[in-house]
């Protein structure tokens, strides 16, 4: 996938569910870069391992406001 933050790099939490509801994968952390479009790949291996993803939740992991930010071409690659 590729992140965009708009002002300065962020921090994004990536976890992935087996179910629409329930527990959630560890959290795999990446960074953004500032006013540029970023290029992150997240092994598999570093969500569990599922077997089955039904949602992928991407979250404000900077511990302060992310203000906008953008997610394109998100892929799952086995």
């Amino acid at each position: 996938m590729y992140v965009y933050t708009a002002g300065s790099s962020r921090s994004l939490g990536i976890q992935v569910q087996s179910a629409d509801s329930g527990g959630a994968s560890g959290t795999y952390v990446v960074s953004s870069t500032a006013n540029a479009w970023k290029e992150v790949i997240v092994p598999l291996s570093s969500l569990g391992n599922p077997s089955l993803i039904k949602r992928v939740n991407i979250s404000n992991n900077s511990g302060s406001a992310i203000g906008d930010y953008w997610i394109d071409k998100i892929e799952l690659i086995p």
